[in-house]
């Protein structure tokens, strides 16, 4: 008499699983969408709340505070990112330059481990993209 288990249990532990994963599988798409949702909720409570509080000093209708909020909001958003663009390109720049320095440093480590063979040469490739 052999150990395996009969065809039976097998098709029914197969189905088990295969009904497990599919729950799974709707919970996170389910899960994706009501984070969505929520994401937008707060969103439109932040909205709302600074619309409150541009009615309060302009004393404007709702509507039109809540166009001058958004109108705000974005003007403040792209000041920002024209404030840290120049930073911001600079750390790339630096970024860029040091990275073979650092690819260096990374394959000198792993070659000094050993059996690191197939890393090191992967970096050997990738260096041959950099500046």
């Amino acid at each position: 008499m052999s150990n395996l288990l009969p065809k039976s249990q097998i098709l029914s532990g197969m189905l088990f699983l295969l009904i497990f994963g599919g729950i799974l599988y709707l919970f996170r798409q389910v899960f994706l969408v009501l984070f969505i949702i929520f994401a937008g909720v707060l969103f439109a409570i932040f909205l709302s709340a600074l619309t409150d509080f541009v009615q309060k000093i302009t004393r404007l209708p709702r509507s039109w505070s809540l166009v001058l909020t958004i109108f705000i909001l974005v003007l403040l958003s792209a000041g920002g990112s024209w404030l840290m663009g120049s930073a911001l390109g600079t750390q790339i720049t630096r970024l860029i330059n040091r990275l073979p320095e650092a690819l260096k440093i990374i394959e000198n480590f792993l070659s000094s481990m050993g059996g690191a063979g197939s890393c090191c040469l992967w970096f050997q490739r990738l260096r041959i993209y950099c500046p």
